[in-house]
């Protein structure tokens, strides 16, 4: 199969798949919404959440709560390896 993209043939056939794979990509990127959308998005939350729990939300409350869950992470932790501890015999 890898002799087969070396080819002029094959490159051209692995150049138009890579062009159309690209151009799928562009459509999954979300535009930031504008600041009119999110004040109505944490207006419908309010409603929303205090149908749900059957009480009064406040817009700072969901700010906060968006605020702990938006958080960004990273996407790797680092691995915490204690060979001593595992190696040692107590004596």
């Amino acid at each position: 199969m890898a002799d087969y993209y070396q080819s002029s043939a094959g490159k051209l056939k692995k150049k138009l798949l890579n062009r159309r794979r690209c151009r799928n990509n562009k459509s999954t990127i979300k535009p930031i919404p504008s600041r009119e959308e999110r004040i109505s998005i944490v207006d419908y939350l309010c409603k929303a959440i205090s149908l749900i729990e059957g009480r009064a939300v406040s817009k700072n409350e969901i700010l906060v709560l968006l605020e702990k869950i938006m958080r960004q992470h990273r996407l790797f932790k680092p691995i915490k390896n204690d060979y001593a501890g595992q190696y040692h015999d107590g004596g």
